[in-house]
């Protein structure tokens, strides 16, 4: 079995949410949880508020109730915190570790998402290409269950990560179904973080009219809210103004952040200086120097005290730019040398994650490899080779809720060899191993494409068929037992003569697993009920 996910943190005793006594087995309490995690899902798509104590408290609450599912939504949220404060080692741990729980476990969603996570941490670190990759993997994973405002989430960064590599048309296709689907959901802050991505996006790129039309936009739906403005959009619409001339309004959208540090008003850590940036560029382009001089020392105290080596590079590029328009040729030339010196140091720093990347990512395909091969000699049965109920109980529901996500049909077999007890009793044991080992070959080769063959015990097999409508299964399924009743058993030490009684059921819902069985069952025994050695369905 996959191992839980395990404490990473000491946990706080303060208590910042209300969840109420807790007690195991309530599932109205794993339902709460879960709303509660799933609104936080949401929010912290769009705003960096900071909730990790509470997350924290939520990761405790289902670790002690081995709730894993939702350990590991807690922990990708923690992870997303990270990064937005620049901790992006700790990210890149957690995001990996839940990735990996993500794969194991066959949790599409939370793989995609996860996907999603590490191209926004390897953005943070300039590799591009690896970037993209998890955005194509991320969008690749999103299925049609995939809540709405997940798919617009992966549709927007994928077009971040494809405008990165200049690709503006590819980039303009993802960015025009990620805000047509972002129109369709009564949400104004997610409307909002869309255009501010698109519209940064055009401007990095050079598209200059098509971020303009964006970030009017956003201005328009900023207006509507009654909550705080987010720096990060003001510093689009503010840096798109400012490559307009329009100066005045650079200073209208970003005086109030001027003499703020107020962490609710960034998305990300380094929004507020980057707001004071391009405060400080702006003022510098008017002629300005003295208010440009007072941005940027604000903003030059908020990146050393942050540590965010990603900006700071930029901003001695400004100081030196600065210094220029003032006539101070020696102080700007010795700021350039500092911003290449940093600029450097940022690459050194860039290296040495994305070894650290490279190392975690080969651990964890090595664990991952572990696992595989541990799981699987769990999941087979040692006999015949085949997989046993361990794994029925974890592949028939995914691939009931993957058929009904393509609204395509499932169907499942049961399958028992007839007076399989005889040939114990009569030939010996050995003999009616041999038996089973030649029938699980037999239905292998009879069973359609994408079938799965599963010994359930003793003399009794499914046959798992998605995308297998009720007519073709039952087709299939005969075929199997005239195989099976005409195969040669010579060599099992005698002349043995070996049939089986079939019973099919097909759905196209979402059928509990236990129903689908049953019904299975039931016609199996149809069978037996009828003669043995025949194939029995739902109309017959």
């Amino acid at each position: 079995m996959p191992k839980r996910l395990g404490a990473m943190t000491t946990f706080p005793h303060d208590d910042t949410m209300a969840f109420g006594e807790y007690h195991a087995n309530d599932e109205s309490e794993r339902a709460e949880l879960a709303r509660q995690i799933a609104e936080l899902e949401f929010a912290m798509t769009w705003a960096c508020v900071d909730h990790a104590t509470t997350l924290e408290r939520m990761e405790r609450m289902a670790q002690a109730r081995h709730w894993d599912d939702l350990v590991a939504r807690a922990r990708l949220l923690r992870a997303h915190l990270h990064r937005r404060l620049g901790d992006l080692p700790e990210a890149i741990e957690m995001a990996g570790a839940v990735h990996s729980w993500a794969v194991d476990h066959g949790h599409d969603l939370l793989a995609s998402r996860t996907h999603c996570a590490l191209s926004m941490i390897f953005s943070h670190v300039g590799d591009q290409a690896g970037s993209l990759e998890h955005a194509v993997q991320a969008l690749a994973l999103t299925g049609p269950d995939a809540p709405s405002w997940v798919r617009v989430n992966h549709l927007l960064w994928m077009g971040v990560s494809v405008a990165s590599s200049k690709a503006i048309h590819d980039a303009q296709r993802y960015f025009n179904e990620a805000l047509e689907l972002a129109l369709q959901i009564d949400d104004l802050d997610l409307r909002i973080n869309v255009l501010n991505n698109i519209a940064y996006s055009m401007y990095e790129i050079g598209d200059l009219a098509s971020a303009t039309r964006h970030a009017d936009l956003l201005h328009e739906l900023i207006a509507e809210r009654t909550t705080e403005d987010c720096a990060s959009h003001l510093d689009t619409i503010a840096r798109i103004a400012m490559e307009h001339g329009d100066h005045d309004r650079v200073e209208q959208l970003l005086i109030p952040v001027l003499h703020t540090d107020d962490m609710a008003m960034a998305a990300e850590a380094d929004a507020v200086p980057a707001c004071l940036l391009t405060l400080a560029e702006s003022r510098r382009r008017r002629g300005d120097l003295s208010d440009a001089q007072q941005a940027l020392s604000r903003c030059r105290y908020l990146v050393d005290r942050r540590g965010l080596l990603e900006i700071s590079a930029e901003v001695r590029r400004e100081q030196a730019a600065l210094h220029a328009a003032g006539g101070m040729y020696r102080d700007a030339y010795a700021e350039l040398v500092r911003a290449l010196e940093e600029n450097a140091a940022l690459q050194d720093a860039a290296r040495e994650f994305r070894a650290h990347v490279a190392h975690a990512n080969f651990e964890f395909a090595e664990t991952r490899k572990s696992r595989d091969q541990f799981r699987d000699m769990a999941w087979r049965d040692p006999l015949t080779g085949l997989h046993n109920r361990r794994h029925m109980d974890v592949e028939l529901p995914r691939q009931v809720r993957s058929c009904v996500a393509e609204r395509m049909p499932i169907s499942v077999a049961i399958l028992d060899l007839d007076h399989f007890k005889r040939v114990n009793d009569t030939m010996s044991h050995k003999v009616g191993d041999d038996v089973l080992c030649q029938a699980a070959q037999v239905m292998l080769a009879c069973a359609p494409e994408g079938a799965g063959v599963i010994r359930l015990g003793g003399e009794e097999f499914v046959i798992l068929m998605p995308r297998v409508d009720h007519p073709t299964a039952l087709a299939h399924c005969d075929v199997m037992r005239r195989a099976l009743e005409h195969h040669s058993w010579t060599a099992s030490g005698g002349d043995l003569t070996v049939t089986a009684s079939i019973g099919v059921t097909t759905t196209n819902s979402a059928l509990p697993t236990s129903a689908l069985l049953s019904n299975a069952d039931r016609n199996l025994y149809a069978a037996k009920r009828s003669g043995r050695n025949r194939v029995v369905g739902d109309t017959d």
